[in-house]
């Protein structure tokens, strides 16, 4: 394992949630595509999930197993394990063999030899004018935190207020939630607003904002009030934050735009209100959002649904007040064995189709 690190001047990671989160915070991967990111993330959390504690080793995952939980080909996750590979963050300690390679076993079969990775983070560059000397560590004083430590202090805090607005039904509204929000970093770690709820006042606009500006790489360029300018109206038309992220990144037919806008975007505004407008009607208007035509379509299906059920339920009623009568029966009966004759004489004149 230590070779492994060395190879690709690392250090093992601390946990690892600390290694997922290092991951997306990557500098390579912090300009990726939206697909890219989520592929990234997905075999980050296989990869931390099936790690040994302690060790941070991962054996016993094959890439047809990793394919298999995150649904795509091999080829995909061989071009991920490249990525973070390449980023320093992947050591390989054994390498695997596929099941065609394999010798066969007293059975005769042939199983796959997986590889054996361990999570890494790349190891700081020490800058020393005497390699035989160490640099002294910089002590933090508990009286004067780092700024990191301050800025995760006030999100930490942040997020606890609109949690407990949420449990209680509070509107974040004021001066004091106001600032609490404008405080935040552009690029904070958690989650800081629920994507599925429609914010209602200006101070949760901003607390919305601040959620897309977390989620968006383009748009931590601009600042908190311009990204709240926005979505304002669409977020008066019931869309949620994910709603609009979304139309930042699809059309509304649902084809996604060719450009990730993660470079050349030279005006943030310019940029979005282009892609906005396409979910606008005529007269300027936001139109409705995938997650509304989605739900209507379902209400819609539902109402179809009641409608047949009644009919059932209308015919059975119908048919239970006007029972058959024997001449009914007998009419029936007559008609089954008319029907019967005619299927035997058409069988008898055609035996090639018999």
């Amino acid at each position: 394992m230590a070779q492994a690190l060395v190879a690709i001047e690392a250090e093992r990671a601390s946990t690892p949630q600390a290694w997922v989160a290092a991951v997306l915070e990557h500098p390579d991967f912090a300009a990726a595509r939206t697909d890219t990111r989520r592929a990234l993330e997905a075999i980050a959390q296989v990869l931390a999930g099936a790690s040994e504690p302690g060790s941070l080793l991962v054996r016993r995952l094959t890439w047809e197993a990793m394919a298999e939980r995150l649904e795509c080909t091999t080829r995909t996750v061989a071009r991920l394990l490249r990525k973070l590979h390449q980023a320093r963050l992947l050591g390989r300690v054994a390498a695997g063999r596929s099941a065609r390679f394999a010798p066969p076993t007293k059975d005769g079969e042939q199983h796959a030899d997986s590889a054996v990775y361990v999570l890494a983070v790349p190891a700081p560059a020490v800058d020393s004018g005497d390699e035989d000397v160490t640099p002294p560590h910089p002590q933090v004083s508990s009286n004067n935190p780092s700024h990191a430590s301050a800025c995760s202090a006030r999100e930490a805090a942040a997020r606890e207020a609109v949690e407990a607005a949420r449990v209680s039904g509070r509107r974040l509204s004021g001066g004091a939630d106001r600032r609490m929000i404008e405080a935040l970093p552009a690029a904070h770690r958690d989650p800081f607003w629920d994507v599925r709820r429609v914010p209602e006042t200006r101070v949760e606009m901003l607390a919305a904002a601040a959620e897309m500006r977390r989620r968006s790489f383009v748009l931590r360029r601009a600042s908190l009030r311009a990204v709240r300018s926005l979505g304002r109206d669409f977020w008066e038309n019931g869309w949620t934050v994910a709603d609009v992220l979304r139309a930042l990144d699809q059309r509304p037919d649902g084809t996604s735009w060719p450009h990730s806008g993660a470079h050349g975007v030279r005006s943030v505004r310019a940029w979005s209100m282009h892609r906005l407008r396409r979910w606008r009607s005529a007269a300027g208007c936001p139109l409705p959002s995938l997650e509304e035509r989605r739900r209507a379509h379902r209400e819609a299906v539902l109402v179809e649904q009641e409608r047949a059920r009644q009919e059932r339920l209308e015919a059975r009623q119908r048919a239970q007040e006007n029972p058959i009568t024997p001449t009914t029966r007998q009419l029936l009966q007559e008609a089954r064995e008319v029907a019967r004759g005619a299927a035997t004489r058409l069988r008898h004149s055609h035996p090639a189709a018999a």
